[in-house]
Formats: structure tokens, sequence, C-alpha cells
């Protein structure tokens, strides 16, 4: 059973975490992905019956030894056993096929969160961390890395938490900032911070060095 919130979630962690592919293909990609690892985790057999089954090769395994020692009494008497335990693990069996009927695997907001952080590698706790604690700590995360750019990151924060509460337009992107200064004030290093705060990876952005488009001709390496 699929889950309100599970259907939700792909939705939403998907468009924030998962860049190279687009809805609504990528949020059902983690779905049936969630759904069949659900599946096979429910055909998993319980740890009693594996015992059983092993305790049945052990004497399966002593039987042929015995007959090949003519020992028949033995191999009798390990015959009688696995009988016992070809019954038991068949009750056990029935019983645990019972239990899947009744118990249908679901599928919530823990399962896509999990699919999520092995598709793209983020941390599961990064991902189940909520919105607003993380826009709470926004600031602290990027005064942890660039330091000495106070009002720039008070100014990126404020844009981030606007756009995030709504206020913004729909078709206007979350903020468009232009960072000035010289080298090696915390420019690319407060994106990228951005970035992994935001989106859980400092990679996640697209960098575009503009001294490669100083000509005019060189615009069509943008545009194609």
């Amino acid at each position: 059973m699929i889950t309100d919130a599970a259907v939700h979630d792909a939705v939403v962690l998907s468009e924030r975490y998962v860049t190279d592919r687009f809805l609504p293909d990528k949020a059902i990609d983690i779905i049936d992905e969630a759904g069949s690892r659900a599946k096979l985790k429910s055909f998993s057999l319980p740890p009693e019956i594996k015992e059983l089954d092993q305790h049945l090769k052990r004497s399966l395994k002593g039987k042929e030894q015995a007959i090949k020692q003519q020992n028949f009494e033995e191999a009798v008497r390990l015959r009688t056993q696995e009988d016992i335990l070809r019954k038991q693990i068949d009750e056990e069996k029935l019983k645990w096929k019972a239990e899947q009927e009744k118990n249908r695997p679901v599928i919530g907001g823990e399962e896509v969160s999990m699919i999520v952080s092995k598709m793209t590698g983020i941390p599961l706790y990064r991902i189940e961390e909520g919105e607003s604690e993380r826009l709470l700590k926004l600031e602290d995360e990027l005064h942890r890395r660039v330091v000495g750019q106070d009002e720039a990151i008070s100014a990126v924060a404020r844009a981030i938490r606007r756009s995030r509460a709504g206020i913004k337009g729909e078709k206007r992107p979350i903020g468009s900032f232009i960072f000035l200064g010289p080298t090696g004030v915390g420019k690319t290093e407060l994106a990228r911070t951005l970035a992994e705060s935001l989106f859980g990876n400092e990679d996640a952005l697209i960098r575009v060095d503009m001294s490669e488009y100083m000509e005019r001709f060189n615009v069509s390496r943008l545009t194609g």
C-alpha cells in the first residue's frame, strides 16, 4: 500500500534533490523503487524457517553419509527427522504466507527518504531534516564556512526564507544574487554552501566562468 505521505514526499524530495530528471517521471521512479524494495523484503523468509531449512540440509547430508557407511539404523532415524522437519517447514510457511496476506507492506515517507538518499548519495539525516528546521539553521550553516560576510549571508538567508514562505511570485526565481569582491573573499564558497544547505550537495550548482565568454562569438557556447 502506498500512503499519501509517500506520494507527497516523492514529489517534494525528487524536486529538491533529483536534478537530472523531470516530474512526474522522477517521483514515479522513486515510488516504484520503494515498492520493489518493500516487495523483496516481504519475500524474505523469516529466521525461524531459515533455521529449520538449515537443519533439514544437515539431516539430508547426514543421511547420505550414513547410507555410504551402511549405518542403516542411523539413516532411518535421520529419515524420520527429515519428515518431521519438512512438515514443520510447511506449517511455518503456511503461517508466514497467511501473515503476509494479512499485513501487506506499507510504503510511507521513511521508505521514500531512504530511496532518495540511495539515489543521490545525500545522507539520510539531511533528507529527513524538516524544511523549517533547515531554514532556521541556514545562517549558522553559512557562517560556519564563510567568514566575515555577515551582510551578504543575512541578505541571502532572508531571500531564501521569503521564497520558501511563498511570498515571491510563482514565475520568479528563489533569488538573484550578485556577489562582488576580490578573489578569496568567499563568493564561490557562499554559493557552494548555499547549494549544500538547500539541496544537500555543494555540487548542486552550475558554474559558468565568464572569463571564457569575453568575445561576442563565445555566446554561442551558452545558447548552442
